[in-house]
């Protein structure tokens, strides 16, 4: 299995990458490493974001800059814990295809689990 850590991503798999894997936290990098390795042993190659930026919508910059930098046009944002969170935020703010996530932003009345933006 190819795994590369670069600055605010480690890539899990070979290209190409449909899927953004957001870990808990804040301040808890490589906490979804299990399941980027999990995926990527499957032949799904994901991308685990570092989330490195000091805030919230800085965070959200940093998942552009990766969907820019990989050519992603569409993504699949897989979130654990406060990457739900931040998964289903950016969702909002920007629109993406698929939401998945272990929990549902405060507040909302979508369910903890699926969100497809069409």
């Amino acid at each position: 299995m190819n795994i590369k850590k670069m600055d605010i991503v480690c890539e899990y798999g070979r290209p190409p990458f449909r899927a953004i894997v957001l870990h808990g936290g804040p301040g808890a990098p490589g906490c979804a490493a299990g399941l980027c390795r999990g995926a990527a042993e499957r032949g799904i190659p994901v991308l685990e974001h570092l989330q490195t930026a000091d805030t919230f919508v800085g965070l959200m910059e940093e998942i552009l800059s990766i969907m820019k930098r990989y050519s992603m046009e569409q993504t699949i944002l897989i979130g654990h814990s406060f990457g739900s969170w931040l998964a289903w935020c950016f969702a909002e703010k920007y629109g993406t295809e698929n939401y998945f996530g272990r929990r549902r932003a405060p507040g909302s009345k979508i369910p903890a689990g699926y969100y497809q933006n069409t």
